[in-house]
């Protein structure tokens, strides 16, 4: 049996998508373990049919954060028995590539975002400048490497002069109800993520004051989870918005079908949004749920096979109060909701495993890494 390490820097709970990835890796025969970090108050990781390890470190974030765990990570991989080393973004990439080579590992790069082009990265020349040499010294190193959406790869392909493969960050299947309308008297906003820079999120709020008949649930945490909270007292939008917090991966599709309109809104400036094709993206189709996206090269795409909601051009709050207005339309409502339902089809885990699969089972049958 192969075995695979694949290396994150999250504390391995809330990833979805790489709870999905190592399940089916498992399910093709190799034996996964995942490897992320941990603090005193990490949460207790479920039982999973992959093998997990967390590393506990000291520092929460900063360059302090990256550099005690490329350490850590270093050492904890030297011994480890494996035949191949995925790192997951630009985060994990140099301990994977070093070990990689010295000990003639087979080397994967999943790049869930084009990290460089990240809206925490704009700005900072310095810190921007250090993650453009790692990837530019790691990718060319790389056995194997793939991203989350056509668009992105291609970029990134083209950037680095490396192919990039792609799987798609698609949920399990689910079975969404087919005739289900918003409540006139219970409408919700649902947005479902990280709550960081780039999202939209603060023009969402400023809206609300023209929406006093919505809710606007978010679900998630992040960089500006306080910033928020205080925002929306601010605005005096309080009352109309509700912080769930981290919810559980198995819930979030029970908020999803009780929302009345989805968000998927990102900042144009980053390239990374740009090009990117997001997870929550999916599960609003899973869901049937009308959504309001970016007028990005991805969500065309897919609202020519659509309808599936509203692109928008801008995050300026009337431009999202129009769209939100737009969506209430019965009739428009109905036909997103058709067209989410046809693409939730095919766009679903199970069919998408199978590109994962073939990338990996591809690559370790052409390059054999002894133990």
């Amino acid at each position: 049996m192969k075995k695979i390490i694949l290396t994150v820097t999250n504390d391995l709970v809330h990833d979805r998508r790489m709870h999905r990835i190592c399940h089916s890796l498992v399910s093709a025969g190799f034996g996964v373990t995942l490897i992320g970090r941990e603090y005193p108050d990490s949460p207790s990781v479920p039982a999973f049919s992959f093998q997990t390890v967390r590393i506990p470190l000291w520092w929460r974030k900063g360059k302090l954060f990256y550099l005690e765990y490329q350490i850590r990570l270093f050492f904890k991989l030297l011994w480890m028995p494996c035949d191949v080393l995925c790192a997951i973004d630009l985060d994990s990439i140099l301990p994977v590539t070093l070990i990689g080579g010295l000990r003639g590992k087979i080397r994967v790069y999943d790049a869930h975002e084009f990290y460089t082009e990240v809206p925490e990265l704009i700005g900072r020349p310095i810190a921007r400048n250090i993650w453009e040499w790692v990837a530019r010294f790691c990718i060319p190193r790389m056995d194997l490497a793939y991203s989350v959406g056509p668009a992105i790869a291609l970029e990134m392909s083209i950037h680095y002069q490396f192919p990039f493969g792609v799987v798609r960050n698609v949920p399990v299947r689910q079975t969404a109800p087919s005739d289900n309308m918003p409540s006139a008297d219970h409408k919700i906003l649902w947005y479902q993520g990280a709550l960081n820079q780039g999202r939209g999120l603060e023009s969402v709020f400023e809206s609300l004051a023209h929406l006093p008949d919505y809710q606007f649930w978010l679900a998630g945490e992040g960089d500006l989870s306080a910033d928020l909270r205080t925002l929306a007292q601010s605005l005096h939008v309080q009352d109309q918005v509700r912080f769930l917090g981290w919810v559980s991966p198995s819930d979030l599709s029970g908020f999803a079908v009780q929302a009345s309109i989805g968000l998927n809104l990102l900042d144009g400036d980053s390239l990374n949004y740009y090009y990117s094709l997001a997870n929550k993206t999916f599960d609003y189709i899973q869901a049937s749920l009308p959504a309001i996206h970016m007028d990005f090269p991805e969500y065309r795409e897919l609202q020519k096979n659509g309808p599936i909601g509203v692109l928008i051009p801008d995050l300026i709050p009337q431009t999202i109060v129009d769209a939100v207005r737009a969506l209430e339309a019965a009739e428009y409502y109905q036909k997103c909701q058709l067209g989410c339902q046809n693409l939730a089809l095919s766009l679903h885990w199970a069919e998408e495993e199978k590109e994962l699969i073939r990338l990996y089972q591809t690559r370790v049958d052409s390059l054999h890494a002894p133990e």
